[in-house]
């Protein structure tokens, strides 16, 4: 195990976000255990991000990703210390709104909300963790998921696990 913890570290601490870091084993040998109480605590004073850590198990569509990392986020960051800054509930704020402020304003498009998403969640302080990839994957949608992990990690510079 404690190899696994070294290549993550590496993996987390590396500038690089040419991939995401894939773990993989058969149902029941402890994957899920082990990113929620095993691996944070490890690599805690070694790597400065927070996990988010979504399942998608139950997920109708890719299109739900966005929005249950948001959640994991919003829920991680009302955890710590210092809860959720303000500067996070005023983009939480924007998500409600629709119409009428352009991207000047803000600098994002607040007509898209997948884009918001990724502007509240800091992509240098997470790593966006995967589970239960097995139990939404399809032979329909294997392309559209892949992509979209694909495109969190080598075009927005997120960490995935």
């Amino acid at each position: 195990m404690e190899h696994i913890i070294n290549h993550i570290i590496a993996y987390l601490n590396s500038r690089n976000t040419d991939g995401a870091f894939h773990v993989k084993g058969e149902w029941g040998s402890g994957k899920t255990y082990f990113f929620k109480e095993i691996l944070p605590d490890k690599i805690r004073e070694q790597v400065s991000r927070i996990q988010v850590m979504v399942s998608l198990f139950g997920m109708e569509s890719v299109k739900d990703i966005p929005f249950r990392l948001l959640n994991a986020y919003v829920k991680k960051k009302s955890e710590q210390k210092n809860g959720i800054s303000e500067s996070m509930n005023r983009g939480l704020d924007y998500l409600d709104m629709k119409y009428g402020v352009d991207r000047k304003l803000f600098g994002m498009n607040l007509h898209d909300e997948e884009e918001m998403i990724y502007n509240i969640i800091p992509k240098d302080e997470v790593y966006l963790c995967f589970d239960d990839v097995e139990r939404f994957m399809t032979e329909e949608n294997v392309g559209e998921i892949l992509g979209t992990i694909n495109n969190l990690a080598e075009n927005m510079g997120y960490k995935v696990i």
